[in-house]
């Protein structure tokens, strides 16, 4: 059973993903939003969570075998008002993983941002884990393709202290499952009316995803567009009812989009702006990762 430290962990996705593969155990979080460590504390009561990445105390945590985190995006992000990319006040932080890597030696790291450190950063970060000496491997996966129905695409990076066979490949995977209809419509519900009379009426027939366009106009997609945490406040996609009523899509749902039960929030009595702005990693995408670290690596 290998060891995990989750940084960044957010409500505990890559935990979830890694340990449905039977062979990772989270021994620690990392995690300062008080509302995420609320999840975090009801899922894995036992664990202990740490406040703040430039403060991980290294000594309790010596001997960990797995890093994990997604790192912020903000200054990595296309919509990013900074561009400051891994230079910036919030995906700087970057720097604190690479020093929790160079402090606790794991078997393995993996890195998830926004798929535009493409050009912000990717090469300094694959040039950085070399230099600690750790071989590293990358690609970019879109969630739609791991059994959700959300466009999410991002870079992931496992890195390997003693190293990655050339004929390797970790992000290999058999079958594009996501984009059939039947598990499209397991993210919504059929029934549910919550909020419908605030958003108007549509047009068309059964139940389906609108994505809003540039011209503030919906169109049809059989696939949610990328969760952020400014849904709350500026939401993309709508579902249209088979009444013609349409609604924002709603907390447990999102969650479903994730690949997390959709009772993951259950009584903790968090706000509904709480619960809009938590999303993060997209559940099937890190087990893939995990079972391809354990079949390949260990």
């Amino acid at each position: 059973m290998l060891t995990v430290l989750d940084l960044f962990s957010g409500i505990g996705g890559f935990t979830l993903g890694l340990e449905q593969t039977g062979g990772f155990k989270t021994v620690a979080f990392c995690e300062q939003d008080k509302a995420c460590q609320k999840v975090l504390a009801k899922h894995w009561p036992t664990v202990p969570i740490h406040n703040d990445v430039r403060s991980v105390p290294f000594s309790e945590l010596a001997g960990v075998d797995v890093l994990t985190g997604g790192f912020p995006c903000q200054d990595i992000s296309i919509g990013s008002s900074t561009k400051k990319g891994l230079d910036g006040e919030r995906s700087g932080l970057w720097e604190y993983y690479r020093q929790c890597i160079a402090e606790l030696r794991p078997r393995f790291a993996i890195v998830e941002n926004v798929f535009a450190l493409r050009a912000r950063g990717l090469d300094r970060i694959l040039g950085e884990l070399a230099q600690l000496g750790y071989d590293a491997t990358w690609s970019e996966l879109d969630s739609q393709y791991f059994g959700v129905p959300q466009r999410r695409r991002r870079i992931y990076i496992v890195a390997a202290r003693d190293g990655i066979p050339a004929e390797t490949d970790l992000f290999q995977f058999a079958e594009r499952s996501g984009s059939d209809t039947a598990r499209r419509l397991k993210a919504y519900d059929r029934e549910l009316q919550d909020d419908c009379t605030s958003l108007g009426k549509g047009g068309g027939q059964g139940v389906a995803f609108f994505t809003r366009q540039r011209t503030d106009e919906f169109a049809v997609r059989g696939l949610s567009s990328t969760l952020t945490k400014r849904d709350y406040k500026s939401f993309t996609d709508v579902v249209l009812h088979a009444d013609g009523t349409l609604r924002r899509v709603m907390p447990h749902e999102r969650l479903r989009l994730q690949g997390i039960d959709d009772k993951h929030f259950d009584g903790l009595g968090l706000s509904r702006t709480e619960q809009f702005r938590m999303n993060g990693m997209t559940v099937p995408v890190v087990r893939h990762i995990g079972e391809r670290i354990l079949d390949e690596l260990v």
